[in-house]
């Protein structure tokens, strides 16, 4: 089943032999020698998806299908779960029992018939009303929002959706509106680097975040900004950061388990110039929520 999800979400084998399959790594898009490899589980379980592991070499991650979606999109166990039949579309899960969702990765080239469902129709600056609303809602004024997001329109089975878009490196796109979170093409890392010489970088989970501490910062903060897009793409963003000679290195990241982990890699990997700025709203599960009871 491994082996289906990854095909869902648009990564197809570079090869195959026997029962063990070969992809470019989904954790480190810069990679130029495929070394993400599927097999099979020599462990039995009851649980028929956990028939085939994964192993990273590039990241050094390996496990089943769930410990793979809990790296890909930093879930929490029992969410990664709900993720899997979600992509796989399974029963099991009600509806309502989870909110809508929609994810452009779901559908990034599973069968040419399924990819031909999906179109983009326009790409523009942030413009309809519903997303202004959204991002208002979120405590951040639309000014600051338009610096950095995009307005997505595609249709998909015959419907038309539109959405927030928040390129990263690779030129995939982060989407998100008031229904659905999601992700267009390739995951990657986003590094915001106005044209200036600094010596601080900040770094936040998702673009949420780091737009919420724009709007609480003062004006004239000349750091560089970086946003994860996902916690599994930590090693990415350590690779990124040592080419660079970043005197100041602040994090902010959730204060949940999985951002307490990251933060702790990140102070790990990165020494004496990394600095944990969560504390500062240490009550709160993130940025955005922080800035939402102010």
């Amino acid at each position: 089943m491994l082996n289906d999800l990854l095909n869902v979400m648009g990564f197809i084998p570079t090869s195959s032999k026997n029962s063990i399959h070969t992809f470019s790594s989904p954790f480190n898009p810069e990679e130029r020698t495929p070394s993400f490899h599927t097999f099979s589980s020599k462990v039995e379980s009851s649980d028929p998806l956990k028939g085939v592991n994964f192993s990273c070499k590039s990241t050094g991650n390996g496990g089943d299908i769930y410990k793979f979606i809990q790296l890909y999109y930093g879930l929490s166990f029992m969410q990664s779960k709900e993720k899997v039949a979600e992509l796989l579309g399974l029963d099991g899960i009600k509806k309502s029992d989870r909110p809508t969702s929609f994810s452009f990765n779901q559908q990034r080239k599973p069968s040419q018939s399924r990819a031909s469902e999906i179109k983009i129709t326009d790409i523009s600056t942030l413009k309809h009303v519903a997303l202004i609303d959204y991002i208002s809602s979120r405590g951040i004024d639309v000014d600051i929002a338009r610096r950095f997001l995009g307005e997505v329109r595609y249709k998909a089975d015959n419907n038309n959706f539109f959405a927030l878009a928040f390129y990263n490196d690779n030129g995939g796109m982060e989407i998100r509106s008031k229904y659905f979170k999601g992700s267009l093409g390739k995951k990657d890392i986003s590094l915001i680097r106005p044209m200036r010489a600094t010596s601080t970088l900040k770094i936040f989970e998702g673009f949420m975040d780091f737009l919420s501490y724009l709007q609480i910062a003062p004006q004239g903060d000349e750091s560089h900004f970086l946003v994860l897009n996902s916690t599994a793409l930590k090693n990415r963003a350590v690779h990124i950061i040592n080419q660079s000679s970043y005197e100041n290195i602040h994090l902010y990241l959730d204060n949940d388990k999985t951002g307490s982990e990251t933060t702790s890699f990140f102070l790990d990997a990165l020494g004496a110039v990394a600095e944990d700025k969560s504390i500062h709203y240490s009550s709160f599960k993130d940025l955005n929520e922080y800035l939402l009871s102010r």
